[in-house]
């Protein structure tokens, strides 16, 4: 009220996220309903929220498929006009109008599964080949090592890198309810004494059952995965060259 802001209820919404059976009949049963000020909210399956498309078994379906969808529109309006466009400016093309939204929350709908991301690894692959006039035989890892580039499921590597790294390092680049997440080896509150994995940036994993379907496991995980020379690395610039450098080494077609 002080900020003059309403609320517009037929675009307002609610969703339930991992109903059960028993849930959904409990519902429907009593007839429940969300209602604010007297007006009821429409429940959906489905919700943008930041540009990001959150589901309600949070798989990330939707999402992936309107990206697919987005990026098959700009492979075709690039393919009717690469013969007038130099080679220099296809590239610029590539990182503004496919990288930004590939780049886009892939912290986030990044940890879908295979099958899901699937499909938009070869609408990325497709739109490679468009742009340096290659056919589908075309080896697919010199397609993004021409650009410099990773596939989605590297960069989400990349990323999820980047992320934990500056929470372990840069007390002012991350909130502190996002660094406590992430518990390191030497933790005083953890270890009083020096052990193996001392000084080595390892991420210990809660023992909770909980824990192991978590965003923060799937980053420890991910993390832990990456060699010691690379987590101990003192710059952030650097982290990402040497990382960037080992996923190219690690490609496998």
């Amino acid at each position: 009220n002080k900020n003059a802001l309403t609320i517009n209820y037929s675009k307002s919404n609610f969703i339930l996220f991992f109903p059960t059976s028993n849930d959904e009949c409990f519902i429907s049963s009593n007839n429940l309903k969300i209602h604010i000020n007297n007006n009821a909210l429409a429940r959906t399956n489905c919700t943008k929220f930041l540009g990001i498309y959150l589901d309600e078994t949070l798989n990330y379906k939707h999402h992936v498929n309107c990206l697919i969808k987005k990026l098959n529109s700009v492979n075709g309006m690039l393919y009717n006009r690469r013969d007038y466009i130099s080679k220099q400016c296809l590239k610029n093309l590539y990182f503004a109008l496919v990288f930004s939204r590939l780049q886009y929350g892939i912290l986030i709908y990044g940890f879908a599964t295979a099958s899901t991301l699937k499909p938009l690894l070869i609408c990325c692959n497709k739109i490679l080949r468009t742009l340096q006039f290659q056919n589908r035989f075309s080896n697919v890892k010199q397609l993004y090592v021409y650009y410099n580039t990773l596939s989605i499921f590297q960069l989400h590597k990349l990323h999820i890198g980047k992320f934990v790294f500056k929470s372990l390092n840069s007390d002012f680049l991350m909130p502190d309810v996002i660094r406590e997440i992430f518990p390191l080896s030497n933790d005083n509150n953890r270890k009083n004494y020096d052990t193996r994995l001392s000084n080595t940036k390892y991420l210990y994993y809660s023992s909770q059952p909980g824990y192991f379907y978590s965003y923060a496991y799937l980053c420890c995980k991910e993390w832990n995965a990456i060699p010691t020379e690379i987590r101990t690395t003192n710059s952030l610039n650097n982290f990402l060259k040497l990382f960037k450098l080992q996923l190219f080494e690690t490609w496998n077609d």
